[in-house]
Order: C-alpha cells, then structure tokens, then sequence
C-alpha cells in the first residue's frame, strides 16, 4: 500500500520525515545531511543513510546512499532469498527485473536532478556529485573526487560537504 502525504511547506515535510525516521528508530545528528536527505525525498528520491565525512577515519568523504520508494525497496532481501532456494526460477527472474527498472527509474530520475543542478553551475570536478551504484537495490550519492581517492583536509572536506547543500538548496528552489 502507498500512502500519499500532501506537504503544503518544507516545515511541513521536515517534521513528517521526522517523525518517519523516528518510528524507523532512524536519528540524524547532522542537521545539513538531513536537509539534504528530505529534499530528496521530497523529489522522489529515497534515501538510506547519510553521513557527512569525517577527518578522523571512515567515512573521510560525504555521502548518501540512495535506494527506491515505496514497495521496490524491499524487493532485494526477496531476491536473495529467492536466489537461494530457486536461482533460476521465474519467480527470480520476475524480481530481478522489478528490482533493476526501479533502479534505472531511480538513477534516471537522480541524473535529471543533478543535469539540472549543474547546468549552469560551474564546479571543479572533484567536487561533483556523481552517482555509483552498488550493485542490485541501491546507489551511493557522493563527490568525484571521493571515488578516486583525492587526499582529505578540512578545506576539501568542507567543499564537498558544501556542495550537497547546495544541491539541496537547489532541490528545495525547484520543489512545488
């Protein structure tokens, strides 16, 4: 079953996500992170987890993992189950396929959203947001340069950490 919430303010929606994450026993201590997050829920875009990077170990780099709303996200223990028992059945195969066009749905949906963000925005490319996938049911939201590695300081962290609030600027300007 999918339940429709009508959100008339960011406000509104803020206190919602509240007080979904709270019944998923889910707490965020950083106040950025989470905006960022509630924007993308907001726009269609569900949201796992998130950290904002840490100098003094893992993780050095933000990010948010990204998975589907609604009935899709849980297809992926279903799947592993599934795979165990009957790996080559229909009823796998049938999974399989929900699985992935709710995730090209997603990553289609999370690109026009970053297209439209940098459209005319110009950032260095390490600081980027770019999509990774992790495999079946879920992708990684996180900056360029954190893929490859780049060296973290403060002033690097501090960039990267600015450009997801900004996107979620961005995102806000355009919701509804």
């Amino acid at each position: 079953m999918v339940l429709h919430i009508e959100l008339n303010s960011w406000a509104q929606a803020e206190q919602h996500f509240r007080d979904l994450d709270q019944d998923q026993g889910r707490e965020h201590y950083d106040r950025d992170m989470f905006n960022c997050e509630l924007a993308l829920n907001i726009m269609g875009i569900g949201t796992l987890f998130s950290c904002r990077g840490h100098l003094d170990g893992l993780a050095a780099f933000p990010y948010i993992t990204i998975i589907p709303q609604r009935a899709a996200s849980g297809l992926v223990p279903r799947y592993v189950s599934i795979l165990e028992t009957q790996p080559l059945s229909q009823g796998a195969l049938a999974v399989k396929n929900t699985i992935v066009h709710a995730m090209s749905e997603l990553g289609q949906r999370l690109l026009g959203l970053l297209t439209g963000f940098y459209e005319e925005r110009q950032t260095p490319l390490p600081c980027r947001l770019v999509i990774q996938s992790n495999g079946l049911g879920s992708y990684t939201l996180l900056n360029q340069g954190a893929i490859v590695g780049l060296p973290s300081d403060q002033e690097t962290l501090k960039a990267y950490q600015d450009e997801f609030m900004a996107f979620a600027e961005y995102l806000k300007s355009i919701w509804g």
